[in-house]
């Protein structure tokens, strides 16, 4: 009985995905560099100078044509006629007699 004293009395809730403290850690840190270098171009990239074109400078004469001409406009097609299809035929009416039905058979009283 003196055996059964010495095996530890707890349970281990730890998943086998959780992460450990040193790699939460880890994460962290990485996060931190990788936004903080974000931030950083994010304000430098607007205060970088930008080259001004020269004043004088033309577009290439390729592009002003381009731009400048203007499609000719596309016909309008005619409409189409379609043709009315003709009326149709009269059809003759059968005239139908209707069949008188059998009186009922006249039971006397009795």
């Amino acid at each position: 009985m003196v055996a059964l004293s010495v095996i530890p009395t707890y349970r281990s809730f730890e998943l086998p995905w959780t992460q450990s403290a040193e790699q939460e850690r880890r994460f962290r840190r990485l996060v931190a560099v990788v936004l903080a270098a974000v931030m950083a171009l994010g304000v430098i990239v607007p205060l970088l100078p930008v080259a001004e074109p020269p004043e004088n400078a033309q577009p290439p004469l390729d592009l002003v044509e381009i731009t400048l001409e203007q499609p000719p406009p596309r016909p309008v097609p005619p409409p189409e006629v379609v043709p009315e299809p003709p009326p149709p035929k009269p059809v003759p009416k059968k005239e139908v007699t209707p069949t008188p039905k059998p009186a009922p058979p006249v039971v006397p009283p009795k």
